[in-house]
């Protein structure tokens, strides 16, 4: 008996946990689309995976260093920077990562900004090679601690060319 009502109050946990991450998907979906009437947000478009997941294997080599929610969202927004610069044209790129720099660790010395701009540019890289078919850009996201995890959720553009991934 007390096996069901383990099993039982994991399932309740999950659905809370489901129902959360609906609620807080409809959230954001709101506030991007009130900014700009002509925008639709499509959440978890069909045939395509979630972009919080194809985030995550995009980031997994790094993530094993950090130790802390505040380390893995500073990891994160330097990849989706990475992940946005690599859509655009190379003089277009090269603007957005030194304005992006300049903006976040502009006070800390030539070293720091060289050293971040070699991430972001190996970040570019691996998302050249490995994830090349993955058209979307980044517009938001937002990143809940749930205690040893975390509940990831991006909203992201459909852009012409996109191959579906399954």
């Amino acid at each position: 008996m007390a096996g069901k009502s383990k099993g039982f109050k994991e399932l309740l946990m999950q659905e809370k946990a489901s129902q959360d991450k609906q609620r807080m998907m409809q959230k954001m979906k709101k506030e991007i689309e009130s900014e700009d009437d002509k925008t639709l947000v499509l959440i978890e478009p069909e045939g395509y995976e979630k972009m919080s997941d194809i985030m995550v294997k995009f980031l997994e080599p790094y993530t094993v260093k950090l130790r802390s929610p505040q380390e893995y969202e500073k990891l994160l927004v330097i990849g989706m920077l990475a992940w946005n610069a690599s859509l655009m044209t190379p003089e277009q790129r090269k603007e957005m990562i030194n304005d992006a720099v300049s903006q976040t660790i502009g006070y800390a010395g030539i070293e720091s900004q060289r050293e971040m701009k070699e991430i972001v540019n190996e970040l570019i890289e691996r998302k050249e090679k490995y994830f090349s078919n993955i058209k979307r850009f980044i517009t938001s996201y937002k990143l809940k601690n749930k205690g040893r995890d975390f509940n990831l959720s991006i909203v992201s553009s459909l852009m012409e060319g996109e191959d579906k991934n399954k």
